[in-house]
């Protein structure tokens, strides 16, 4: 399977047409003679970009899918406007939207948690009190919340049905092939979006990963420092990873 925007609409047509599966949000009060339900699942490790991108795709489809921000990504800023803005327009397309939750930051703590996601919801934007645990431990698995909905909680998560690209894998499509043809449910598919942008060439992707961010740090230092602006030349492009 290639990782492009192509093959991402053919798997989502598959899932939905083929074998006539319903895309549900872990929020969603799920009918009790609902049969064959799968959870789309993003965690945003690498790109909130690419991110609108799939939901874009998704939203053309209507399909509606579940997308969960990290606080301490290394990688992007959760509060740059460019992806709050991001975070409004995923929300406005009836997706799902959470947080990626650390572990070694926040352990397991309910109080804790939910704060978090008060505190967001109440001081930058709206999100839905729906977590996912980046790695979780064992614990994590099936362990459920009182003040939020654990993407790995009873009813949403089943080892057995889960699949991930986790590190670009390819593995996940048989295996999700032959469940989708045993009929099981619920599936829960886990899809990191930065794996999906069409560049199979690494060394590119760093690359383009790399002017991003250089662009983004330069452009807050030519904002808040006066004496940088004379050194950093003007620059305004936008990125899609």
């Amino acid at each position: 399977m290639l990782f492009n925007y192509e093959s991402f609409k053919n798997l989502l047509k598959e899932i939905k047409d083929v074998f006539q599966y319903n895309f549900l949000r872990f929020d969603q009060k799920i009918p009790p003679d609902l049969e064959k339900i799968i959870f789309l699942r993003h965690d945003i490790d690498i790109s909130p970009y690419y991110a609108l991108q799939l939901g874009k795709i998704e939203h053309s489809m209507n399909i509606k899918a579940n997308y969960f921000f990290q606080i301490g990504a290394e990688t992007y800023n959760i509060f740059n406007p460019k992806v709050i803005d991001i975070i409004k327009e995923l929300s406005s397309f009836g997706h799902c939207v959470g947080l990626h939750i650390d572990e070694v930051l926040f352990g397991d703590n309910d109080n804790k948690i939910h704060s978090t996601l008060k505190w967001f919801q109440e001081c930058i934007t709206d999100v839905n009190f729906v977590v996912s645990f980046h790695r979780p431990t064992k614990p994590m698995l099936n362990k459920e919340y009182d003040s939020f909905i654990n993407a790995y909680q009873n009813g949403l998560f089943l080892e057995a049905n889960f699949l991930s690209d986790s590190r670009k894998n390819e593995d996940f499509y048989p295996k999700l092939l032959n469940l989708l043809k045993e009929g099981k449910s619920p599936i829960q598919l886990l899809l990191h979006p930065a794996w999906w942008y069409p560049e199979e060439d690494l060394n590119k992707f760093k690359d383009e990963l790399i002017k991003r961010r250089t662009s983004e740090l330069k452009n807050y230092l030519k904002t808040n420092f006066k004496n940088m602006q004379r050194i950093i030349e003007d620059e305004n492009r936008s990125f899609r990873l």
